[in-house]
């Protein structure tokens, strides 16, 4: 993962930086949620972008507890069909 220096040297390089994350793992979204909101990666202009085939309910449970989910300008791509993705391998 990013040190917290290198996080914040790109927030000064760019005015708009946009972070993707690709997991089908809960626990890494938690743990990344948690290092994002206490090393400051995200502010306000930042766009958050999560590709992932979580179930519906894993992905409202990670959003509703939270903090960088819920309050950050974050869109979720959820790709759940395995054929579309086999496709672009």
């Amino acid at each position: 993962m990013w040190s917290q220096l290198s996080a914040q040297q790109m927030r000064k390089l760019s005015s708009l930086v946009t972070v993707v994350l690709v997991s089908e793992d809960v626990e890494f979204l938690v743990r990344m949620g948690g290092w994002a909101k206490e090393n400051r990666l995200l502010v306000w202009r930042t766009r958050l972008v999560v590709v992932t085939r979580l179930p519906i309910p894993h992905l409202q449970a990670l959003f509703s507890s939270s903090w960088t989910y819920s309050m950050m300008n974050t869109l979720v791509v959820n790709v759940e069909d395995s054929k579309l993705i086999s496709r672009y391998k």
